[in-house]
């Protein structure tokens, strides 16, 4: 489909640009069709970005004398995509290959992913990531996973969650395995820190008690016929 070329080349450019831009820039995407969520679904207008937040929508943007103006040639401009389900390279793979996969990410027009399989080490990316120091998306990370082999009691599971929560991690992953009162305690634990949960049901807990627990997102259906 001969669309789809300028559609590849303006969403990769714009991704690129858009996690390596430095704080303060003054961006001008003219010369394009934003594709939105509203409408028809696209708009033929100019779209200034300043300091990798959108500022203004409109035709015929006047550039300032620090922007720099980005001539989408007939492509597209689109939101940037979130994988809301992303399994993130560890330590035992290599840099290398963890960085191809963080490329494959922006080039396909996925700008935040949610790692859903933690590691201390993901810690230090997002925080790379952020600081546009390694290309790739916007990093929301678990932390390492709450299931029968790492969880032994629920004294141990609540220790678990606060040592989690300290460490920085945005949510908790919740495995199989757990038995119901180990998955109350990290329930109630992750409740009283203010840090969401979610992940797998496991087969004591259940589908009902999972939702009445406030576990923010169930992505698998394993759980719910038990």
């Amino acid at each position: 489909m001969p669309f789809l070329a300028p559609l590849v080349r303006a969403v990769l450019g714009a991704c690129l640009w858009s996690l390596a831009a430095s704080a303060g820039a003054d961006h001008l995407f003219v010369n394009g069709t934003l594709i939105t969520l509203t409408d028809d679904g696209q708009r033929r207008a100019d779209l200034r970005v300043v300091d990798g937040r959108i500022a203004d929508i409109g035709t015929d943007l006047a550039p300032g004398p620090d922007t720099r103006v980005v001539d989408l040639a007939g492509g597209y401009l689109m939101p940037g995509l979130a994988e809301m389900h992303a399994h993130v390279p560890g330590p035992e793979q290599s840099t290398a290959y963890r960085d191809d996969v963080l490329l494959l990410w922006v080039a396909n027009g996925v700008t935040t992913i949610r790692g859903m399989l933690g590691h201390p080490e993901h810690l230090d990316l997002r925080r790379a990531l952020a600081a546009h120091e390694v290309l790739g998306p916007r990093l929301i990370t678990a932390g390492p996973s709450f299931n029968g082999d790492t969880v032994t009691s629920p004294d141990q599971a609540r220790r678990r969650a606060r040592e989690q929560a300290a460490a920085g991690y945005d949510f908790l992953k919740i495995h199989p395995g757990l038995t119901r009162a180990e998955y109350d305690a990290v329930a109630d634990e992750a409740a009283r820190l203010g840090i969401p949960f979610g992940g797998h049901v496991p087969a004591e807990v259940g589908l009902p008690r999972a939702i009445a627990a406030g576990q923010r997102t169930i992505d698998h259906l394993d759980g719910f016929m038990q």
